[in-house]
């Protein structure tokens, strides 16, 4: 994005040369280059080979470059819990493994699991107890034996304990137990991946205790067909760049292959050690191409919030420290000019000195073709 300086004095002398050489038998008697030797003359046949390009009022936008990294979108990674404490027997994924749902990612020992068990197969013994009682009860109140209240108890009494069983049936399938006989009793949990992705966070190891109550989540699952990129933005840039505006980049992996996107996020809190603000990207990334970690070229594309005089990049050529165009004078008289550039934009020059609105200058490709 940043614009390449094109020698001057080759491609100017090779064009004067190449006007000499071609056109010298439609050039009028009298040279313009006599009178004026910035001055160059065409005829019908050589104004063909020029491309050109028309001066234009434009609003004024200029590119902040910075460097960038991928990051995973966290609004998109699922955290991977354990639900019981033990001891780590097997940690069977890597980093950025490719897992599918309901694969193990972890084998802890609890004595958790054979706890709940213990809890449920009381509960459930508890519940055929209340349900034989609560029968009984209404039996006995149709022989006048039991009153209403006893029967109300009864059924109290098994209500509770049919919620009980509920409960603690709902926590052992959570445990991802549902066959608990056999499973439960020789204290084995797998942790499991709740859904397809890449291991992108890890905190288990063999050999590692999990802690009751904690909160930290132990595996990370994202599917990555969105990722973040992550830049910095100078203190001396803040001012004029804003969530919203368009982003190129190019990763360093794909030499020539540009993404694009808008910025979604800038922190409000500055790094008081390098004196920036991180801003955010999303991208999509449907194919994957985008890793975690990637380093990447960035160019924000700035509204400078005013109009200025907007030229094509290939109009400019550089020599000497300086840049020039070469603009219309009249239908076959052209003339090499010095300019002013204020700023560069992606695809534009923004000129405050030597051009015109309306200017007709040789554009692309135009002085390097023909001074071949």
């Amino acid at each position: 994005m940043i614009y390449s300086k094109v020698h001057f004095r080759d491609q100017f002398f090779g064009l004067i040369v190449l006007v000499a050489a071609l056109g010298c038998s439609n050039r009028p008697e009298k040279k313009v280059e006599e009178t004026n030797p910035n001055l160059i003359e065409f005829n019908k046949y050589q104004l063909g080979q020029l491309s050109l390009d028309t001066a234009k009022i434009e609003q004024e936008r200029a590119e902040s470059q910075f460097g960038g990294k991928v990051s995973f979108d966290n609004d998109h990674v699922v955290p991977v819990f354990s639900f019981v404490s033990g001891n780590v027997l097997k940690v069977n994924v890597s980093m950025g493994d490719f897992v599918r749902k309901g694969e193990i990612l972890a084998t802890v020992r609890s004595t958790d699991l054979s706890n709940n068990q213990t809890q449920l197969d009381a509960a459930r013994a508890q519940l055929q107890l209340a349900k034989r009682t609560y029968d009984v009860a209404q039996e006995l109140f149709k022989t006048k034996v039991y009153s209403e209240l006893d029967v109300l108890n009864a059924k109290a009494t098994y209500v509770a304990a049919e919620d009980a069983v509920i409960a603690l049936e709902t926590t052992m399938k959570t445990y991802g137990l549902n066959d608990t006989i056999g499973k439960a009793r020789n204290n084995l949990y797998h942790i499991v991946s709740p859904c397809d992705g890449y291991v992108v966070g890890k905190s288990l190891t063999e050999g590692s205790n999990i802690l009751e109550g904690t909160n930290s989540p132990l595996f990370g699952i994202s599917d990555i067909k969105s990722v973040w990129v992550l830049f910095n933005i100078f203190e001396s840039d803040i001012y004029q760049v804003h969530v919203g505006d368009p982003v190129e980049m190019q990763p360093i992996a794909y030499p020539g292959k540009v993404f694009t996107g808008t910025i979604s996020k800038i922190s409000n809190a500055v790094d008081s050690t390098a004196g920036t603000l991180q801003a955010r990207v999303v991208l999509q990334n449907p194919e994957g191409l985008l890793k975690a970690g990637m380093f990447v070229s960035t160019a924000v594309h700035i509204d400078k919030g005013k109009k200025s005089v907007a030229i094509p990049k290939e109009c400019l050529v550089y020599y000497d420290n300086q840049y020039y165009v070469v603009a219309a004078v009249s239908q076959f008289v052209f003339e090499k000019r010095k300019v002013t550039v204020e700023a560069f934009g992606p695809n534009r020059a923004y000129i405050s000195q030597g051009v015109k609105e309306n200017d007709v200058l040789v554009g692309k490709g135009s002085l390097y073709a023909l001074g071949q």
